[in-house]
């Protein structure tokens, strides 16, 4: 827990919940145990709507932005290492931000790490929802990096054997994924629009502008997504033609295989027929010539090929 002064411009770090003055801000960060052990103690100070309790119960994996009298309830979604979406629950209201996390995710000391180095970030309840919105876009950014090198390793694995079934499997995955994704993320930026249009106490009009700036990174992620989708369609197409290039080059060999021993197999058949009247077969060296015919038909339609650059 973080309670900035606003008169004496100082902030104070306390493990416990301490109900915050006048002219003080407080930004309360737990994960749902406590938050369900302090809530108590969180009532005294404000009277949050019954609705939230129910919200924070359900579960429903979509963000969603609840307007009250005296605060407002979001819902916006973190990746994780393991790229899992991650639910974090901010309670905002003119003097506070409670944010409730379902778990522990790095970029939570990032957000307190800059409170703590520059504490006038803490002026205003609409500063801290900004700087917690920025480090959870910058955190999705960091495992949207991750997400790109875990394509490129199924573009790789294309190449190295595009006959991998596994490969369509993991392409089908993560197309399912980055769509959840991208629609959370959409979601997202339609929620901060609504806190700019909003005439909400908890945002000043400087905050303001930094929710634009919020904008445009949230728009980042969604482009980002789109181009995954792009080179996962054009991995699709990429092993098909890989697959279609290989088959092809297998019945091209066959092909020129079949043309070497067409003739062959034509010469054979023909002093195999054992008729009686067959000169060839009363020949002294009969057997050999036919075997330097058959050696010469070989190595000159193999001198062929090559000269052509069919083999």
């Amino acid at each position: 827990m973080l309670l900035y002064s606003i008169e004496a411009n100082t902030l104070q770090s306390t493990e416990g919940f301490q109900i915050p003055k006048d002219h003080e801000i407080v930004w309360i960060h737990q994960d749902r145990e406590q938050f369900q052990e302090s809530a108590q103690q969180i009532k005294e100070f404000v009277e949050l709507h019954p609705l939230i309790y129910k919200v924070l119960e359900k579960h429903d994996n979509r963000p969603k932005i609840l307007f009250f009298q005296q605060h407002i309830f979001l819902c916006f979604y973190a990746l994780l290492p393991n790229f899992r979406l991650s639910e974090i629950n901010l309670i905002v209201g003119k003097k506070f931000l409670v944010s409730i996390a379902e778990d522990s995710l790095s970029f939570w000391k990032s957000v307190s790490r800059t409170f703590q180095q520059n504490p006038v970030n803490m002026r205003h309840t609409g500063h801290i929802l900004y700087h917690v919105l920025d480090e959870l876009v910058e955190n999705n950014l960091y495992y949207i990096d991750r997400i790109a090198e875990e394509i490129l390793k199924i573009q790789q694995n294309v190449f190295d054997n595009p006959f991998e079934n596994e490969i369509g499997h993991r392409i089908f995955q993560w197309r399912n994924q980055i769509h959840v994704f991208r629609k959370h993320v959409e979601d997202e930026m339609e929620i901060i629009r609504q806190v700019i249009r909003s005439d909400l106490p908890y945002v000043d009009e400087e905050a303001g502008f930094f929710f634009q700036d919020l904008i445009d990174d949230f728009s980042r992620v969604v482009d980002a997504f789109d181009a995954f989708q792009e080179q996962l369609f054009g991995i699709i197409d990429l092993q098909t033609s890989l697959k279609a290039d290989h088959m092809n080059s297998i019945m091209k060999t066959l092909t020129l295989v079949s043309v070497i021993f067409i003739p062959i197999t034509f010469l054979v058949g023909v002093y195999g027929m054992n008729f009686e009247n067959m000169p060839e077969l009363h020949w002294k060296y009969g057997y050999f010539i036919l075997w330097g015919i058959l050696l010469t038909i070989i190595s000159g339609t193999i001198i062929f090929f090559r000269k052509r650059r069919w083999w």
